[in-house]
């Protein structure tokens, strides 16, 4: 079968060495400039902490169970640490106990955590701690890692990768072609849409709806990052009243501040943080780490990727199997899985339960926003 997969970051990439490892004939796509891509903007929180429905969240379970079955073996890309929790504003105390409870009745795991072993866990923290939890089968990606890590994969196993930007999708009787800004026209017996934002104006292309939430100032699809120097860290995920922090590979941490992406700006130039955000990172990583006050730190405007109504868009989008999309939020923690039963599907017509409710093809038409990414994360513990 010869399949063209439209996009190289972490669902591309992943798909892209299913299947060629399945025996498919795969040609990738990647824009040249993926820099500013959600991927490699991502927090890279590998969890199903705060994921509605239920459906959604045995998703994300899988796609956490994933990760430590196939990949913690993997030098580099995935970091099985845990993630820890200290709540300390009021309001935060409430949705920590809330969401604690209710992990824990679906048989997610979380312990309590008393100041001293929060303490212990992270000495150099000083962030206010009411109540702190701990979810230990939590982790972190390192996502250009994993990108690197399935490419080398899929050309190991014959994909064909190239550089370029889609700008076309066509659907014939028999199969489907894409069509590159340079001219370059690639037939094939199905494309996969793995182009994040990009996929929505792709499907159109082919007359068919994948609509997916458009970056605007502020709205769910937009947010800030920081990324410290090599410095002093903490060990592992860090959620506080006003601060998430993570190790980041090159030495230094990932910062969060999800309160702070109010005015997140999809047009900055560069991508770039206004000097204000960095300097607000800066003062709320002091407050919560005060070892690592002073450690420089460049901030930037992330992106999500989320289909119309908050939840994932993964199988055919026409009714002949010609175009496919695998289109998520949470495209770090479900892409290798989603890869896995995609691949399987698109070549044996066997489609995991689990991915029953996320058809695009329930896209079509009227969409109503349900799904918990469908609004801003704005308080800790979302994402």
């Amino acid at each position: 079968m010869r399949i063209v997969v439209v996009g190289g970051q972490i669902t591309g990439s992943a798909l892209a060495a299913s299947l060629a490892a399945r025996g498919a004939e795969v040609s990738v796509v990647d824009r040249p400039d993926p820099a500013g891509s959600a991927t490699t903007r991502s927090y890279g929180w590998i969890n199903s902490h705060k994921k509605h429905p239920e459906s959604y969240h045995a998703l994300n379970v899988a796609g956490l169970e994933h990760y430590h079955r196939e990949l913690a073996e993997v030098p580099g890309v995935f970091e099985a640490v845990g993630h820890v929790e200290a709540a300390g504003a009021p309001a935060h105390v409430t949705s920590l106990l809330a969401r604690a409870e209710r992990l824990a009745g679906l048989g997610y795991p979380v312990e309590p955590l008393t100041t001293g072993e929060l303490r212990a866990l992270e000495p150099g923290l000083r962030a206010p701690a009411r109540e702190a939890r701990r979810f230990p089968r939590e982790g972190l990606a390192h996502p250009e890692a994993l990108v690197a890590h399935f490419e080398a994969l899929a050309r190991a196993d014959g994909a064909r990768h190239l550089t370029g930007r889609v700008t076309e999708v066509e659907l014939g009787g028999h199969g489907a072609a894409v069509t590159l800004a340079d001219g370059t026209r690639l037939t094939a017996d199905a494309v996969v849409l793995c182009a994040g934002l990009g996929s929505s104006a792709l499907a159109a292309s082919a007359g068919l709806e994948l609509p997916t939430v458009a970056p605007a100032t502020g709205n769910p699809a937009v947010g800030y990052l920081a990324v410290t120097a090599p410095g002093p860290r903490v060990s592992r995920l860090v959620t506080t009243d006003r601060l998430n922090l993570r190790p980041h590979a090159g030495g230094g941490m990932i910062l969060q501040a999800l309160d702070l992406d109010v005015d997140a700006d999809p047009a900055a130039p560069g991508g770039e943080a206004p000097t204000r955000v960095a300097e607000a990172f800066a003062e709320r990583l002091a407050e919560v780490l005060p070892d690592a006050a002073g450690t420089p730190l460049r901030a930037c405007v992330g992106r999500r990727v989320i289909p119309a109504d908050g939840l994932p868009a993964v199988g055919p989008v026409d009714d002949a199997g010609r175009l496919w999309a695998v289109v998520t939020h949470s495209g770090v923690t479900l892409g290798p899985w989603l890869a896995e039963r995609t691949a399987r599907e698109m070549l044996t017509g066997h489609r995991d339960a689990l991915l029953g409710p996320f058809s695009p093809r329930r896209l079509r038409g009227p969409v109503t926003a349900g799904g918990s990414a469908a609004h801003a994360p704005r308080e800790p513990g979302e994402q």
